[in-house]
Order: structure tokens, then sequence, then C-alpha cells
């Protein structure tokens, strides 16, 4: 009995000794997968989807090289003509923007393109787009490939499967597109904020307000505390900044304000975000954005962009937006956050890049814009004139065809007896008809008139019949 408790106690030993240094041992580099891994079975980049594209990522991977500066990639960039022109995220390649507006602006860093081969060019910037925040790199080489963009007049559908390539030909990321496009250049009102004195305030106070912005000329002071804006109540920074957000640059703005002891009304003007807003420390107001990883300096002011949800990284943006049938459908341009980020769409890069060729983006010339929306105009308005004779002309018409065709009065409201009129005429129309029947039947009988007839003669009938007869009824003797 001692031997076998000494041995159970012995293997129970052995086990949770086991156990303990299973615990504290790293884990292995390579360890086995015994079961399925839920990610790769289930999730959007798992062995299927990764499939399905990998016929199309390496034919357009030879399009994307990455950009170096300082030695380290920064962004990715895609050739768009074969004599040395490619296209890249503008931010990355500048240094980052200084808050004062007096500041001379950042200065391009030493650029360089790496080529699959190994050979590193140094690369120019020929043209900048910062509304789209795009730069035009030219390097001393022919023979690019270009990447072809999708020539459909619509951006992807939200749900379509979408993905990033890599030069290699690897997905960098797999995803869907989200909304379509928009345009993301949100209202700015200038203010930091600053932490309440007591959780039961309502409002967000102001810590400080920038120079030279729309919160300044308006007047607000640090110390200010914003109640609501446009009747809305701003209960903390997160419902002020939603607010805010969804008004547009020049948009006229009514702020309630508690100043000290007396509310005020104050009025301002939005105006444009300016790019070092988004990385200022004191800017980051959700806190899911922790959990996002780094996002790219310059993610808001876009023009137009087609949001999806592929994990990028910031210097992974660049490079080209591809479906499923390998189609360029936009250049990713910012990591926006946790489950967000910006294409500029190929619907948009189709029209800049048609004169890439000599070196520069292709906007448009606003004269030739501004007479084509005169001519729309009036297209409008012949359209409207047409309309209006058109309808006047169909209220004619039923005039003539209501004139034409006078409605009829139903057979059932003959018999009604509310119809006055023709109940009378029915039985007048029908009273005579049987009274002429009548006199032709009577007429027919007693054709002698009655002058002719006297009372005598139906009693002398009978005494003139025995004459009449006897001549019919004599029988010649000598007949049997």
């Amino acid at each position: 009995m001692s031997q076998r408790i000494l041995a159970l106690s012995v293997i129970a030993t052995g086990l949770v000794t086991s156990f303990l240094t299973a615990a504290e041992a790293p884990p292995a580099k390579d360890p086995p997968a015994k079961g399925p891994n839920v990610e790769a079975q289930f999730g959007r980049e798992r062995g299927e989807i990764i499939d399905a594209f990998k016929p199309v990522l390496t034919k357009v991977s030879r399009s994307i090289v990455p950009v170096r500066a300082d030695k380290k990639v920064v962004a990715l960039a895609v050739a768009v003509h074969q004599d040395g022109y490619l296209v890249t995220k503008l931010s990355e390649l500048v240094n980052p923007p200084s808050k004062d507006p007096d500041d001379k602006p950042a200065g391009v860093k030493d650029l360089e393109c790496e080529f699959p081969n190994g050979l590193r060019l140094i690369a120019q910037v020929v043209d900048k787009l910062p509304i789209y925040d795009l730069a035009l790199l030219k390097v001393e080489a022919r023979g690019l490939v270009p990447v072809v963009w999708s020539e459909s007049a619509t951006a992807p559908a939200p749900g379509t499967f979408l993905a990033a390539p890599s030069p290699t030909g690897e997905a960098l990321a797999v995803g869907i597109s989200s909304v379509r496009p928009r345009a993301l250049v949100r209202g700015f009102l200038g203010v930091l904020f600053g932490e309440k004195s007591s959780e039961n305030d309502k409002g967000v106070p102001i810590k400080e307000v920038t120079v030279n912005t729309a919160a300044d000329r308006a007047g607000l002071k640090s110390g200010d505390l914003i109640i609501a804006v446009d009747g809305i109540e701003v209960a903390d920074r997160f419902a002020f900044t939603e607010v805010i957000s969804s008004r547009s640059p020049g948009q006229v703005v009514k702020l309630k304000v508690k100043r000290q002891a007396e509310e005020k009304e104050f009025v301002a003007t939005l105006g444009t975000r300016p790019k070092w807003a988004d990385s200022h420390p004191d800017s980051a107001f959700d806190p899911t954005m922790r959990l996002a990883g780094r996002l790219s300096a310059d993610r808001d002011g876009y023009l137009n962009v087609l949001q999806h949800d592929l994990t990028l990284k910031p210097e992974e943006c660049g490079g080209p937006l591809i479906d499923l049938d390998g189609r360029a459908v936009g250049l990713n341009i910012a990591r926006a956050g946790r489950i967000e980020s910006y294409a500029v769409p190929a619907t948009d890069l189709r029209g800049l890049l048609r004169e890439v060729g000599k070196g520069h983006f292709c906007l448009p010339d606003v004269n030739t814009l501004r007479n084509d929306l005169k001519e729309a105009d009036l297209t409008i308005a012949r359209a409207r004139e047409a309309r209006e004779a058109a309808e006047k002309a169909l209220e004619r018409a039923k005039v003539l065809l209501d004139a034409s065709n006078p409605p009829q009065p139903p057979k059932a409201l003959a018999a009604k007896p509310d119809a006055p009129k023709p109940a009378p005429e029915a039985k007048a129309k029908e009273a005579p008809k049987p009274a002429p029947k009548t006199e032709q039947k009577t007429d027919q009988k007693t054709e002698p008139k009655p002058a002719d007839k006297p009372a005598e003669k139906p009693a002398d009938k009978p005494a003139d019949k025995p004459a009449d007869k006897t001549p019919a009824k004599v029988e010649e003797p000598g007949r049997p």
C-alpha cells in the first residue's frame, strides 16, 4: 500500500514538473500545427482567397517599387509611364510639417527607387498634387511597366474583395471595399481641449485656441466651455469632434459657450483641417485608434477617396489596389484607422495621369469646366421648358378628349328612383306602345263601322238562313 502511494506521488510530481516546465519554456519557433488555425480557416486572408489573387499579384507587382529615404522604405510607388515616371504618396516623402503657419514648407528628402534586380536609382519629385497627397517621381530609366488602371466608370461596390500587392508579388493585405468614394474635406475649428474640473460639467473645456483659425476669429478663449454646436449638446470631446467633422470648410456654426458663469453664443466659419492636426497628440481623441497601430500622418482632407478595410502600414501606401481580375481600381494613399484605409479611385487617376508623359499631372481647365457648367445649365433650362410645354399639351389633350366623348349615364342609374329625369321619360315612352297594338286588333275584328250595323240584324239572320240553304240541300229526282 505504501509503495502504491509512493508511486502515485512520484507520478503526480512528474506531471506538475512537466506542466511548470512547459509554462516557463519559451515557445518554439515553428510549433507544429496540431489543430486548425481559426484565422487561417475563417479569416479573409485564408488560403483560398490568397490563392484567388495569386495569378494577378505577380503580374501587377512588376509595376511596383519601394521608395527609400535615409536608407529606409518610406512608401511604395507605381509606374505610370515607361519613360521613368512613377506615382506615390507625397506626405511620406517630406519632413513632417510644422504646426506654426509661418514656418517654411518642409523639404523633400533624398529619395531612391529600388528595382527588383537590386538597382537603386535617384528619384526626383517633378510634380505634386496635395489635394490627393500625390507626388510624381522621375527616375532616369526606360522600359518601366506601367500599371493598367481599371476602365470602369464606377468604383468597386461595397463588399468587393480587394488586395494590395507587394513588389515581390505577394499580398500585403486582403480585404473589402467599405463605402463608395467620397470627399474627406472636413471642417476645422482650431481648439485643443483640456480636462474637466468636474465630471458633472457638461461640455468641452478649451485648453488652447490656435492662432489664425476659425475659433480665434470667432473670439473663443482658453478656459471657455463649449456646451452645444448648432443646438446639439456636446457632453464630451468625442461628441464635439463628431459634430464638427460632419461639417464642411466654409460652413457657419453657432457655438453655445459658457465663460465663467455667463453663457454666450459665438458664430464661427469653419476652416480646412491642417496637416499637423492629425499628428498632434491632443488631436487623437478616439482611444480605439491606439489599437490600430501606426497611422499615416496625412489621412484627411482628400478631394475624393475610396475607403476599404485593408490593414496597411504607412510605408505600404503608394501602391495599387487591385480586384480579383487584376485591375488597379485605386492607389492606396493612407492608413486612417483600425479598419479604415483610403485609396484614390482609378476614375480620378485616369484623368490626372492623362499627360503624365510630359512630367506633370493633368489638371482640369477651369474655364472649360465653367463653360461645361453653363452648357449644362442651359440644357437643364431647355429640358424644364420642354417638360412644362409637354405637361400643358397633355392637359389640353385631356380637355379635348373629354369634350368629344361626353360621359354617358350607366343603365343601372336609369332604373333608380334617385334619377328624376330618366325615369319619367322611360315610362312615357313605354305607355303608348301597347295602345296601337290594341287598336289594330280591334279594327281587324270589327271592319264594318258601328253605324252600318243595326241592332235588328242579328235577329233577322236566322230567318234568312233556311231560304239560302234550300238549294244546296235539294236532291235531284232519280238519284239515290
